[in-house]
């Protein structure tokens, strides 16, 4: 402390505000200091100076997350942001894309062995993993059915069976007599 008298005086000031504007394209949501659903574009609004701000993209199925940007240009690849309020007004774009998925269908072929019943698939072909029901139909009271077979190995003894598809072409073989 010094040995005079000394006059301190406290300043004080408003804090100003500045205004937000978050943009977004098709594909995902914005959840933070602003939420826009997936059916909101465009929301702005209002910060202190220094309050600090977060944002967190989220794509939708089949969208990816592509970056935030500002004035056109790439800010950040971050899915979630945080920055302190600046002095001034300013926009800020989030962009989705939709993902490029190629998916591998095969071929799926239910025969049935001699003509003594027929045979129906649920369908020609299938992503791996999908299930897949057939159905085996005796031609008459004197026929029977055996069996379901693949690879010469027996599946299933049940007229209707369902198996899961695996990641390859498959026949099927209905075996009567």
């Amino acid at each position: 402390m010094p040995s005079n008298n000394l006059t301190i005086t406290a300043i004080f000031y408003e804090k100003q505000q500045y205004t937000i504007t978050i943009t977004k394209n098709e594909g995902g949501s914005i959840t933070g200091s602003i939420n826009l659903t997936t059916l909101i574009n465009r929301k702005s609004s209002s910060f202190y100076v220094d309050d600090i701000i977060t944002l967190n993209a989220t794509p939708s199925t089949d969208y990816q997350f592509d970056g935030w940007y500002v004035g056109g240009q790439l800010f950040k690849t971050d899915k979630t942001i945080s920055f302190y309020m600046l002095e001034m007004d300013f926009s800020i774009e989030a962009r989705f894309s939709k993902t490029t998925s190629t998916t591998t269908y095969y071929k799926i072929e239910v025969l049935p062995t001699g003509a003594n019943g027929s045979v129906s698939c649920s369908v020609t072909q299938a992503k791996a993993g999908t299930q897949i029901t057939m159905t085996a139909t005796p031609y008459l009271n004197l026929t029977q059915f055996e069996g379901w077979y693949y690879n010469g190995r027996l599946l299933s003894t049940n007229k209707t069976y369902t198996f899961t598809m695996p990641a390859n072409n498959v026949t099927i073989y209905a075996k009567f007599k």
